[in-house]
């Protein structure tokens, strides 16, 4: 019996839509990366403002000292450590031309990896050329994390505001669903709030531990560019599993065209503060935060590379979390 294949005219309005709403996303990626980190600093920032209000402290007064208290302590970090990290990278692109040369005739060492060689030393040269570049305007790298000052503005006076208005922006949401889907949002919501506070509070005391005890122990092995390395390490702490790793490899390099005795040193000192790390500070830290699954992560990581470079990977394993917690709701609620 020979059947027909009928589609309403509904469902490829549906099916147009969907491709433009996918089209759309992927267009302004960005600003939603931006609204990305705002939720990230609301909710943040979240529980100490209800803290505040619980104490009955007016909610505008409790927003308002808690971000002159962040910005103040930006502003004192920024003072404090701008200036020796910039003098190191600008030493280092000085060390850099006679470190690459170093490197060469090790290499060179090693005739039967010729193959390997040629492609070490491309990635040489590019590195030192992006290092060159980057210690040549290190306040605009810096900035540049930030998407840019107005950038950077957008987030402090959005999630302000967000702050401020919580209530009223929850309200709002719930009016987009229908009456009996608003319980299963709700519930939602304040599951992501907590979920995204606890990873950014987790994070920022992580990698402020991690970035102090390199720094520490770089400093004792007598490194070059302790300071430098220990910051490289406390912003890879972001990304989880590889962001460790990446830290170690130029601290193992620098340590290397020393001494192979101080690079055995660096290796040891960072396989200690990697299991440090795993075995007490992210099940102390992160507790109530995000636990996703190793592979999950990895894939999360390698997708928010793609689509959005460094901001991305960085903001991958959060956004995955959202979206665990958005589907757990859903099915848990069919």
């Amino acid at each position: 019996m020979k059947q027909e294949l009928s589609i309403s005219p509904k469902s490829i309005v549906w099916f147009f839509a969907s491709l433009l709403l996918v089209f759309l996303i992927w267009y302004i990626r960005d600003v939603i990366f931006l609204f990305f980190i705002v939720l990230l600093f609301f909710a943040a920032f979240n529980p100490l403002v209800s803290a505040l209000e619980r104490r009955r402290i007016p909610r505008f007064l409790s927003a308002v000292s808690i971000y002159i208290t962040f910005l103040f302590i930006l502003a004192l970090v920024i003072y404090a450590f701008i200036p020796p990290v910039v003098r190191q990278l600008q030493l280092l692109s000085l060390y850099l031309p006679t470190y690459f040369s170093q490197f060469k005739e090790i290499l060179l060492q090693t005739q039967h990896f010729n193959f390997l060689n040629q492609g070490i030393q491309n990635s040489l040269n590019s590195l030192a050329q992006t290092l060159s570049q980057f210690s040549q305007s290190a306040w605009t790298g810096v900035i540049s994390i930030f998407g840019g000052i107005v950038s950077f503005l957008v987030i402090v006076v959005a999630s302000f505001y967000l702050l401020l208005y919580k209530g009223h922006f929850r309200q709002t949401i719930l009016k987009l669903f229908p009456k009996k889907q608003r319980k299963l949002i709700r519930r939602i919501l304040k599951r992501v709030v907590e979920k995204l506070g606890a990873w950014t509070l987790g994070e920022v005391v992580l990698c402020f531990i991690v970035g102090l005890i390199t720094f520490i122990a770089l400093s004792i092995l007598k490194v070059k560019f302790a300071l430098l390395l220990a910051l490289l390490a406390g912003i890879l702490e972001i990304i989880p599993a590889i962001g460790p790793v990446l830290a170690a490899i130029p601290a193992v390099a620098i340590a290397l065209l020393v001494s192979p005795w101080q690079a055995l040193g660096v290796i040891i000192a960072y396989v200690i503060i990697q299991q440090i790390e795993n075995q007490f500070l992210v099940p102390l830290v992160m507790r109530r935060a995000i636990d996703l699954n190793p592979v999950l992560t990895i894939f999360a990581l390698l997708v928010g590379a793609k689509l959005g470079g460094i901001l991305g990977a960085i903001i991958a394993i959060p956004m995955l979390a959202v979206i665990l917690v958005i589907l757990e709701e859903t099915v848990s609620n069919l």
